[in-house]
């Protein structure tokens, strides 16, 4: 049985290994190995070899310059939510979908509420493309791509600390 297994493995014998070329005898009566000619492939073309050629320059008065104004993020004031159930994270989605830059305060939720928020409100934003950071103890800023918050309105005064 284990030689069966071996052999549909791939382990065993190898019977191919075995099998040589047929062999001619020549007029003495000794082995010789079969000689196949080829035909020749055909004619080979000589090519002349070339280092660069030059491409022709276009017209540069028909080219002008692209110019495109650099975007500036747009500057908001974060909204502020202190969410009291798991409920509240729709409200957070909507804000931070709405491209305002939200204040997420988690300091009178209990600890497993928290987590929730935290991974919900963090899965939106990088869905997103957006960025989430803790700005102060249990409170987290959430700012949409492309929107920025002054250094003032991180954190409002009554969540400082």
């Amino acid at each position: 049985m284990l030689k069966k297994a071996a052999d549909y493995l791939g382990l065993g014998p190898d019977d191919q290994y075995d099998i040589a070329p047929p062999l001619e005898q020549d007029a003495q009566g000794n082995d010789q190995p079969q000689v196949v000619m080829a035909e020749p492939a055909g004619e080979v073309e000589q090519r002349q070899s070339t280092t660069v050629r030059p491409i022709p320059a276009e017209d540069s008065s028909s080219a002008s310059p692209t110019v495109r104004p650099i975007p500036v993020p747009l500057s908001v004031k974060p909204a502020v939510v202190e969410p009291e159930s798991f409920g509240d994270a729709q409200v957070v989605a909507d804000q931070f979908m709405g491209g305002s830059a939200v204040i997420m305060n988690l300091r009178n939720v209990e600890r497993d509420l928290s987590r929730r928020l935290i991974d919900f409100a963090s899965g939106v934003c990088y869905t997103q493309k957006g960025q989430m950071e803790r700005v102060a103890t249990q409170v987290f800023l959430i700012t949409p791509k492309g929107v920025e918050v002054a250094e003032a309105d991180r954190v409002p005064a009554e969540l400082a600390g």
